[in-house]
């Protein structure tokens, strides 16, 4: 049996720089790895690198139409790459993804591994080589997202609720930095600061009036960062690569 190895991921989805900040808080009080997919370039972003030990960067492209990232793929790609000119890892918006924007991918970037694929409960001992014209992506699924338990029928928001954990292998988990500090079990945060304005420029007095108790984002996050910090089992997407002669 391959031993559990917990991947954190955050999906910035231009989060106001309070919530980053907190999140990384969390996570290197505990000494947790994580993988940031970058929407925009910040403060908060930036500071993301004071710690390599830590944290790594990967790209988090909108292909949607009406992207504030560009009209093309690869102006998206190219604004992405820009934020985050160091990413080995792609997750897109919105989980859109197709041959063509995998091709995209690897004609435009350097990126090594691809986490868009939500395979709920599924764990893999590594990732899955994807080649195409000669090239090759690593490919890993998520194997939870945060948003998809507001509504799901039988949502998992204890370690208890996922038996599918003692399998081990890579479980990739997908937290949003602004769900973690409103601590959302339901869309209704989150929706009601999109329609205030920019995400980015909300206040940290209104994350706060929002936040909620009892079983959310949050709690479960910190129950995972737990879980990871004792185990000293967290990985980053860079860490689960096979070397570059290996690929």
């Amino acid at each position: 049996m391959n031993a559990l190895r917990i991947a954190l991921t955050l999906d910035l989805d231009w989060a106001p720089d309070c919530t980053i900040d907190e999140t990384a808080d969390l996570l290197r009080a505990a000494g947790v790895r994580a993988t940031w997919f970058v929407t925009h370039d910040s403060p908060a972003v930036r500071r993301l690198r004071l710690h390599p030990e830590l944290f790594e960067l990967g790209i988090h492209p909108n292909f949607l139409p009406g992207s504030t990232q560009g009209a093309t793929p690869q102006e998206v790609l190219r604004f992405c790459m820009g934020a985050a000119p160091e990413a080995q890892a792609v997750k897109t918006h919105a989980l859109l993804e197709s041959t063509h924007l995998l091709e995209a991918v690897l004609e435009h970037t350097p990126v090594r591994a691809d986490l868009t694929t939500l395979l709920p409960g599924v764990c893999l001992a590594a990732p899955a080589r994807y080649e195409w014209k000669r090239k090759v992506l690593w490919r890993l699924p998520c194997a939870w997202e945060d948003n998809f338990q507001f509504d799901a029928l039988r949502p998992e928001w204890r370690l208890a609720d996922m038996p599918w954990l003692s399998g081990g292998g890579i479980a990739a988990f997908t937290f949003h930095p602004l769900t973690v500090a409103l601590n959302s079990s339901s869309n209704a945060g989150f929706a009601a600061l999109k329609a205030e304005g920019p995400l980015q420029a909300t206040p940290p007095s209104r994350i706060a009036a929002l936040r909620e108790t009892g079983l959310g984002v949050g709690a479960v996050f910190r129950e995972l960062v737990a879980l990871a910090a004792r185990d000293n089992n967290s990985v980053r997407v860079r860490d689960v690569l096979p070397t570059q002669n290996e690929g």
